[in-house]
């Protein structure tokens, strides 16, 4: 329990927490311009599937002192498939990152933020998809132990506490019977690994449940609309609150 007169809190971001795909406002920004005079939010980019991932984690929170960090973990990391992740395992990290430029660039000209892939850009990705294949970032194994090994750095810190948040809405290609289970058991690994720390867990997942059909939520499978970045910043705010006092 945090007691202090502004939060600071510390959220590790991805491009869905600041709202990359509807143009920029995501729950982590909407969070941030929320109440200023209560928290004082930072966002660091993070990918929780790295090897450095927790040594990262560890000295973000030496150098920035938060009193709460935010911890968003995806079930994406091992059960999505990416073109950038197959070039970089033929071609090496440069193709990989030249890949990725091109990527963005590309999509700038040819689809509007906040919509899903049509025509000449929908056409491109399925070539693409097909003629160089796709692969996951990494594997469950190996994103279950980043995440452990973080949430157990970041437990050296007894004046922060972290807050865990994860989602995975089962709908379109992820709503398939095993995707459904592996990401299952990783959050219940994960889960159970942070409530070992004594951290909260918010699982976004049951709270779209409790709001109604998650489709109304979504644009596509993997992305959330601006319904849904609002509903989880609100959530994510409950959550700091129920574990902060202030005055």
């Amino acid at each position: 329990m945090v007691n202090t007169l502004r939060v600071r809190v510390l959220i590790f971001s991805n491009s869905d927490v600041v709202g990359s795909f509807i143009g920029g406002e995501g729950w982590g920004t909407m969070l941030a311009r929320d109440d200023p005079s209560a928290l004082e939010v930072t966002m660091v980019p993070f990918f929780p599937g790295a090897p450095t991932a927790a040594a990262y984690a560890a000295k973000k929170v030496t150098e920035l002192e938060p009193d709460l960090v935010v911890l968003p973990v995806g079930g994406y990391g091992f059960t999505n498939g990416y073109v950038e992740f197959r070039v970089k395992r033929l071609f090496g990290s440069r193709a990989a990152a030249g890949y990725k430029a091109v990527e963005r660039w590309f999509d700038g000209k040819t689809r509007t933020d906040g919509e899903l892939p049509r025509g000449f850009n929908a056409f491109a990705r399925n070539v693409l998809r097909h003629t160089i294949g796709t692969e996951p970032p990494t594997s469950q194994a190996e994103i279950t132990g980043y995440v452990c090994r973080t949430l157990d750095a970041l437990a050296q810190f007894e004046e922060t506490t972290t807050l865990l948040v994860t989602w995975y809405p089962g709908l379109g290609r992820n709503a398939e019977p095993k995707r459904l289970r592996n990401r299952s058991r990783f959050f219940k690994e994960i889960s159970d690994r942070a409530t070992s720390h004594r951290f909260p867990v918010l699982a976004v997942d049951q709270v779209l449940e409790r709001h109604g059909q998650a489709e109304q939520f979504v644009v596509d499978d993997i992305h959330f609309n601006t319904a849904g970045h609002r509903l989880i910043a609100s959530s994510v705010r409950e959550a700091i609150d129920r574990e902060t006092v202030t005055g």
